[in-house]
């Protein structure tokens, strides 16, 4: 009878986590473990612990759990994810594997090991396991992530192949599509990266990462005017991108659009006082317009911040200032 108690607690605990009520679910946890305490009671509180961020405590818990059953791969893998969030990753790595040993085709283990893999730049045994998580659940998530390992050991020739066995997935995801197009980038297929990537964008309109990859396509092209436009649509989604903003006033600069350029770097030194890129393009600005104690005040910022890009080209503009 306690334990048929025990088992509707358990359940509404679980029903109170999952709908954020935390207290709620830690008062009806602590009911149970006055009579019903087990590996199963001590890991679902532990893992609530976690979530409330209380590692010290989740970590008692999972422990706990695991005197009563060291194989109990649940907790092994909650310990991991402890080790994680304490940026111990050797740790977690460890603990992962133990789980894994006991619950082989458990997918979410399986998934956080090869996420955990992936971050370390541990690509091969990542490429192993996101395989494998492919084959527990095939899902275009999986997909992505198994593609992006193979993109970040630069073994592009194979997530091509990947990807094209797997088109059905590609033509429906803006993710799949931009990796498509990044490496047709790499193969220098200008016209087939600027093609993937706006097949993506039909996707998602407003992902701003896959329209500065564009972008980016069309300015090796030379296609300057189809590029600010990329630049625009980016700024009007995200005005606060220093980078992109930046990228844009020196194509207006290139198309004699002085005043535009000037405003837009004045915009990026209101967001950062210290972007070098804006300081010295508009120190050269106000040095052609004979500004010149308003251009050395931009170009000796840029000098005064260490690890600045353009210092030297600041030198030498400052050199012709002092002639």
């Amino acid at each position: 009878m306690e334990k048929a108690i025990a088992t509707q607690q358990l359940v509404h605990a679980l029903e109170l986590h999952s709908q954020g009520k935390f207290q709620d679910a830690v008062d009806v946890y602590l009911q149970i473990l006055e009579t019903n305490d087990d590996e199963v009671v001590r890991n679902n509180y532990g893992f609530l612990l976690l979530q409330r961020s209380e590692l010290q405590k989740a970590m008692e818990q999972f422990d706990r759990a695991l005197a009563f059953n060291a194989r109990y791969a649940p907790a092994l893998c909650n310990r991991g994810l402890v080790f994680w969030t304490e940026n111990r990753p050797d740790d977690a790595i460890g603990s992962f594997m133990k789980a894994l040993e006991i619950e082989p085709d458990d997918l979410q283990i399986n998934i956080n090991l090869a996420q955990l893999f992936t971050v370390t730049g541990r690509y091969a045994e990542a490429e192993d396991l996101w395989q494998k998580v492919l084959s527990l659940e095939p899902d275009s998530r999986h997909l992505s992530a198994y593609v992006e390992v193979l993109l970040a050991g630069k073994r592009f020739a194979e997530a091509e192949q990947v990807l094209q066995l797997n088109n059905s997935w590609v033509e429906q995801n803006a993710k799949l599509l931009s990796f498509r197009g990044l490496i047709s980038f790499m193969q220098y297929n200008y016209g087939e990266a600027i093609s993937f990537f706006r097949k993506a964008l039909g996707i998602e309109p407003e992902n701003c990462d896959i329209r500065g990859q564009l972008a980016n396509v069309l300015l090796k092209c030379d296609e300057k005017a189809a590029a600010c436009l990329e630049f625009k649509r980016i700024l009007m989604l995200e005005p606060e991108q220093n980078n992109i903003r930046n990228n844009l006033a020196v194509l207006e600069l290139s198309d004699g659009e002085v005043d535009q350029a000037l405003v837009n770097f004045n915009i990026v030194l209101q967001n950062d006082p210290n972007d070098s890129k804006a300081l010295y393009y508009k120190g050269i600005l106000l040095l052609q317009q004979g500004n010149k104690d308003e251009a050395r005040t931009c170009l000796l910022t840029v000098l005064e911040n260490e690890n600045a890009d353009y210092k030297k080209e600041s030198e030498q503009a400052l050199a012709s200032i002092s002639e």
